[in-house]
Order: C-alpha cells, then structure tokens, then sequence
C-alpha cells in the first residue's frame, strides 16, 4: 500500500497486529499492536538483524532486504523482543481519546484506515 509518507504492508499474528512501513527519511521500521496489552511498541530490527542499535529507528533500505524483514517477522512476536508497558486492557469499553499520547496518535497520521478488527478489540486509534 502507499501513503504520503512512504509505503506499508499490514499483517495479522495470532498474537499480534502488524505494520511495516517503508519511510523516506527512516528506512524500515516495524510496528506491532498487542491487543492484550492495547498498546503498540516498535521491533528494533537492527537488533533483530544484526544484534546492534542504531542511534534513530528504522533500517535504511540498502542495508535491509525484504528477504530480511519477512526473515524477522517469521520468528514471532516472542524473538521480536518488543518493548510496551502492558497492562491488559478491559475490552468491553474503548479506550478515551485522552489517553492516547501525541505520538500514539500520530503515529499513522494520513495512512490508511487501521483494520476493522482492531475495533472490536475496543480501541479506536483513527484520527
């Protein structure tokens, strides 16, 4: 799919949503929403690649294939070592637009509508 600020693939785990976005600035980064936790945290794929850190997120697109991405995302959420504050939520009411933080809700600003499953988890992250 394509967006004013790159381009991105979404795919649904059993255990998690998934976003890999391709941004200009950024290279690749992968996002990952954990419903138990309501909440979305970023795979290091530096890490996941390499086992080092960059400075900035993302991995440039000369220094990643999609051979490499897809390598990282076939290990599962477990290998991914992703990083939220996870307290489960109550999925019968929707979590309030006031406590989402800036960055949760530009975090897809002007991409795509999120998936419709993500609604009957009770968590609304359209802008």
């Amino acid at each position: 799919m394509g967006g004013r600020d790159g381009s991105f693939v979404e795919a649904e785990f059993p255990d998690a949503f998934v976003r890999v976005s391709l941004k200009p600035a950024l290279g690749w980064l992968v996002d990952v929403y954990l419903a138990e936790c309501g909440a979305w945290g970023r795979v290091d794929l530096a890490w996941n690649l390499w086992r080092s850190t960059r400075p900035t997120p993302g991995v440039p697109l000369a220094d990643a294939s999609v051979a490499d991405i897809a390598d990282v995302l076939g290990r599962g959420l477990k290998a991914w070592d992703v990083e939220v504050s996870c307290e489960p939520t109550d999925r019968g009411e929707p979590a309030p637009a006031e406590h989402r933080s800036e960055w949760q809700e530009s975090l897809f600003a002007d991409e795509a509508a999120p998936p419709e499953w993500l609604g009957d988890v009770g968590v609304d992250i359209q802008a």
